[in-house]
């Protein structure tokens, strides 16, 4: 992918993210010049406006949604100032340094969380809050859901969006919530920083004394409570995770979580088990040893083989890939693409 040498990589502090990629769409924070604005340019699908763009003669046609996809990296009009981005295959959230998000792509249930029930919008357009706190520190986005937190006030998150099976974390499952509304999610928080991710229908985050909680989808195990069912609309905490060694970083796959657990520093240099993950397991994704005795993990089991402690996680929907201390990456899962 040539980004032409601006990968704002300079700027990544505090677990911002540079680059990141959906189920259809990936997309980077650039320099538009020398110590100049940081810019999003994406690409990808684009049917529902994830790109942020409208299809024109510039990308072949005219159509009242967007381009079916651009296949280039492509600046998305009206971001600017980009500090963190997060991308889903339907839509896409940027908060700015003045800590402001926005998102844009579909909005079939309010994930956009926006007052209006359009069915999708190519326009970035600010997150409302319906009895918000901005500023907004951090954004996570499921297939049809968002989720964001304010560090000042840590122990809120606000969830919009798709809540047929409990998404948005506020302890029903009213179809959908068109507004971000940032004391829904009850959370015995404070959160830790940025740790916090959403999977297809379910998110999970990481307080600040290393425990998780998570909501939402439980049909594949993804909560890790140790059984299965359609939901759980208030937070739980995953069996294996509710006490002992702190959890340092949590990552999703569509159907599974993964986290890395947190290890002295005596034990770099040799084989270390600091990451254990849980949810559907079919291709292996979450616990590769486990892959032919079942197709869920139902709670968190740790990885074993990893030669060294992990510092990052990656998932995608049917793989899991750890960067290691010693800078290696190894991954695990389905390998059908070369994933």
């Amino acid at each position: 992918v040539d980004l032409g040498g601006k990968l704002a990589l300079g700027i990544d502090v505090g677990g911002q993210r540079d680059l990141t990629a959906g189920e259809s769409v990936a997309c980077a924070r650039v320099t538009t010049a020398a110590g100049g604005p940081v810019a999003i340019e994406c690409w990808g699908a684009n049917e529902y406006g994830q790109l942020g763009l409208i299809r024109d003669a510039s990308v072949g046609g005219s159509d009242e949604a967007g381009a079916h996809y651009i296949a280039q990296p492509t600046v998305v009009p009206g971001v600017s100032g980009s500090a963190f981005i997060a991308v889903s295959g339907l839509h896409s959230c940027s908060i700015s340094s003045s800590f402001s998000v926005q998102c844009w792509g579909e909005n079939f249930n309010g994930e956009l969380g926006r007052d209006t029930d359009a069915s999708y919008d190519l326009n970035p357009g600010p997150v409302q809050f319906s009895a918000g706190i901005p500023p907004v520190d951090f954004v996570t986005v499921g297939i049809r859901h968002v989720c964001t937190m304010n560090k000042a006030a840590s122990d809120r998150i606000g969830c919009a969006g798709q809540n047929s099976v409990g998404q948005l974390g506020r302890g029903d499952a009213a179809a959908f919530d068109n507004q971000n509304d940032s004391d829904i999610v009850q959370v015995d928080g404070p959160i830790y920083g940025n740790a916090m991710a959403a999977n297809g229908n379910a998110t999970c985050a990481l307080t600040s004394v290393g425990a998780v909680l998570c909501w939402g989808e439980n049909g594949q195990g993804e909560l890790g409570i140790g059984s299965v069912s359609p939901f759980v609309a208030d937070p739980v905490t995953p069996q294996t995770l509710s006490g002992g060694v702190p959890v340092t970083g949590i990552q999703a796959g569509f159907d599974h979580f993964c986290a890395i657990l947190s290890v002295p520093a005596s034990a770099d240099g040799g084989p270390v088990q600091n990451v254990s993950c849980w949810g559907r397991n079919d291709n292996g994704q979450s616990v590769p040893v486990l892959a032919d005795a079942g197709a869920m993990v139902l709670a968190p089991t740790a990885v074993a083989g990893l030669p060294n402690r992990a510092v990052g996680l990656g998932a995608g929907s049917q793989a899991t890939c750890a960067l290691l201390k010693d800078g290696t990456v190894w991954c695990w899962g389905e390998n059908y693409l070369g994933e």
